[in-house]
């Protein structure tokens, strides 16, 4: 059975910001190895894994079998046709184009938890987020296999959060871990190739990265 380590860096740091005691619903679940570790290590009170392709569901139903755990599946598109009582939501692995896609098409109450973990376009997230009632309470880097990710902690408040085009390359954290350094560095060298299409924001997130490290 997988360990927390086995999660990897970048599901690890998902699993670190479950709520104890919380609903979780697993989108995009693949393998199933984040909700069924949740469950088997008594963070959640209940799990549900949902995806649109019935293979990574049937790999997510084998890894609860042969785990002994009693959860919850749902073939379905992002939210559309879970039928999970749910606190503390989760989409991980996926692009900002899609994330945004699946959040602008669900109901999310207030109160809920969300983690998201982008795999790229993290602008595109945070400026959904922000204008559409979320608040995103922490941003974590992790570095796996030397790749940096991203991973936010938000909670649906309702409240827009005043921003500009810098945050939502930036994000409003005041984290300055090793794995920030490793994913802005990253995002610097992406920025870079850009410039000659810039409108002037990816101009100003180049000067204010450069800057912040020396480069």
């Amino acid at each position: 059975m997988a360990t927390v380590n086995s999660l990897g860096e970048r599901l690890g740091c998902v699993y670190s910001l479950v709520p104890r005691g919380s609903r979780f619903l697993d989108i995009g679940t693949d393998h199933g190895l984040l909700p069924v570790r949740l469950i088997c290590d008594g963070i959640v009170a209940g799990a549900a894994a949902a995806d649109i392709n019935e293979k990574p569901l049937c790999s997510a139903r084998r890894t609860a079998m042969r785990a002994g755990v009693d959860m919850a599946f749902f073939l379905a598109d992002g939210f559309d046709g879970v039928d999970y009582d749910y606190n503390v939501p989760a989409i991980c692995g996926m692009g900002g184009h899609l994330i945004v896609d699946i959040l602008s098409r669900a109901s999310v109450q207030p109160g809920t938890r969300l983690i998201i973990q982008p795999m790229r376009d993290a602008p595109l997230v945070r400026a959904y987020l922000w204008d559409n009632g979320f608040t995103i309470e922490l941003e974590r880097y992790v570095v796996e296999s030397n790749r940096p990710y991203l991973v936010l902690s938000c909670v649906k408040t309702g409240e827009r959060t005043l921003h500009d085009a810098t945050d939502e390359y930036l994000g409003l954290s005041d984290d300055m871990s090793c794995g920030r350094r490793e994913y802005e560095l990253k995002l610097l060298r992406s920025l870079r190739k850009r410039r000659r299409d810039d409108s002037g924001v990816v101009s100003r997130v180049i000067r204010v990265l450069e800057e912040r490290y020396g480069v």
